[in-house]
């Protein structure tokens, strides 16, 4: 079903020789980098929703034993009127599987929440590098508007440009050094977020890894097979059949065990039942669109991928060029600064280009290709 195709090269995502090492301080240890997997582990290990999924597993399975225990003790039991006999009937063969959907229900829903935080895990910590990036960017940004200030009251001074032009650059100065600000808040609330999943301290100031992410060509060799298996296999359609199979149990109870030629029941229960078979095509309907709209959104992924690299092949091209230049004394350091800048930013670029087509196939697995999905 899945087709992996490895690119000549697995890309790291962030160049040490570019981007530093993330360094937030610690507030017990600043060597410490927290690891993804331990992220992951810490937020399994911490979730609330866990805990309560496996209290609400143990009353369900005791809720399941006493059904089979009341169906075993219902067959034979003596019954006086109609609603007496249906009652039996539903404690005999209704009830127990009543219980057992709830049962599995349960540990679905675990198991789902499990693969959930997963992912939220995983996208919180690479949506945080991202953060990261963008800071060391944006302060790269402001040194080289500072040092083109610089020169220009250099010019100024020197009756080589006018004083009206260092308004301005002034005010450029000034906007970057906010937008720095904005980006360090967003990565503090990203922080806090992080820290909430895995049970640290919210003011902690976690300090995470770098993480290397090898870039693999996701690919489905038939999408319209996969849209049969998960419109078949799928836990959200399963369940509404499960539920039409439980009504149907029920209808046919008051229709072999009512003393009335058709109890008013027995309507109630074919209503229910039509509305089921829309609901099931429904989300049949509805399984195929999300299938094809994100599938079609990795593929329009991959190509922003392939499109950064080759933007960012240019622009280490170009920073070759220009370190040469520079070295035979053809232009100044602010100007190759700007080109090395301009390499940085399309590295930035590529490098998030590349995490978001990881975690939409992260999730695109998570969703439809995972077992009891």
């Amino acid at each position: 079903m899945k087709k992996l195709l490895s690119l000549p090269f697995i890309i790291i995502f962030m160049i040490a020789s570019v981007f530093p090492t993330i360094a937030i301080a610690s507030d017990t240890d600043p060597d410490s980098e927290l690891e993804l997997q331990q992220a992951i582990s810490l937020a399994l290990e911490n979730s609330t929703s866990l805990k309560l999924y496996d209290e609400k597993i143990v009353i369900a399975e005791r809720n399941y034993n006493k059904a089979l225990s009341d169906s075993k003790n219902a067959v034979g039991k003596n019954w006086e009127s109609s609603e007496e006999r249906i009652a039996l009937k539903k404690t005999e063969i209704l009830v127990p599987l009543q219980k057992l959907n709830e049962l599995d229900e349960l540990k679905w829903q675990k198991q789902n929440e499990e693969r959930n935080i997963k992912l939220n895990v995983m996208t919180k910590f690479f949506r945080l590098q991202q953060k990261e990036n963008q800071i060391e960017l944006q302060k790269k940004n402001i040194e080289q508007a500072i040092s083109e200030l610089e020169m220009q009251k250099v010019k100024v001074k020197n009756g080589l440009a006018a004083e009206s032009t260092l308004l301005s650059m002034e005010i450029s100065v000034d906007n970057a050094q906010t937008a720095l600000s904005k980006l360090e808040n967003e990565r503090s609330a990203m922080i806090m977020e992080l820290n909430a999943m895995i049970g640290y301290e919210l003011d902690k100031n976690t300090q995470i890894s770098k993480q290397e992410i090898p870039f693999e060509v996701f690919e489905i060799d038939d999408i319209s097979e996969l849209i049969m298996e998960n419109c078949s296999n799928g836990y959200s359609i399963r369940q509404l059949e499960t539920k039409r199979m439980l009504t149907e149990k029920e209808r046919d109870i008051y229709r072999n065990y009512s003393f009335n030629v058709r109890p008013d029941e027995i309507d109630d229960l074919e209503v229910t039942l039509h509305k089921l078979e829309y609901d099931i095509r429904d989300a049949k309907i509805s399984m195929e669109r999300s299938i094809r709209v994100d599938y079609n959104n990795i593929l329009n992924l991959l190509d922003t991928v392939r499109i950064n690299k080759l933007s960012y092949e240019k622009a280490v091209m170009q920073k070759e060029i220009s370190d040469k230049r520079f070295t035979l004394g053809m232009i100044n350091k602010i100007d190759m600064d700007k080109v090395s800048l301009a390499c940085d930013q399309a590295l930035m670029t590529y490098n998030n280009s590349l995490i978001d087509y990881y975690l939409a196939v992260e999730s695109f697995n998570f969703h439809y290709m995972a077992n009891d999905r």
